[in-house]
């Protein structure tokens, strides 16, 4: 799904640009999907144990909160033209531009 992200369809020319929308795509789509477990997770712990609910529940608030502030930092880092390589997501994004690449 990655790989039809419209900035890896359209633009063509900028490795910079491909390169920032493909770590976007990979970051905040394994963030997505850790929120999505941690919403399960706290679904499941409501029903199971009470105690444990805040506890899941807050971790999911924690994950959040740091994705927004891990995005704003990326914007103005993009923005300014710096290239941040997020460890681990970086190299996904290169094999996500490479496989995009015509």
């Amino acid at each position: 799904m990655g790989d039809r992200h419209p900035v890896l369809i359209l633009e063509r020319r900028d490795r910079l640009v491909r390169f920032h929308a493909a770590q976007a795509v990979v970051l905040f789509g394994s963030v997505s999907l850790l929120l999505a477990l941690l919403g399960a997770s706290s679904a499941v712990a409501l029903v199971v144990s009470s105690q444990a609910y805040p506890v899941v529940r807050a971790l999911g608030n924690l994950v959040w909160v740091a994705g927004v502030v891990l995005w704003l930092v990326l914007v103005v880092r993009a923005w300014r033209g710096d290239t941040w390589r997020v460890p681990l997501v970086a190299t996904l994004a290169d094999g996500l531009v490479e496989r995009t690449s015509w």
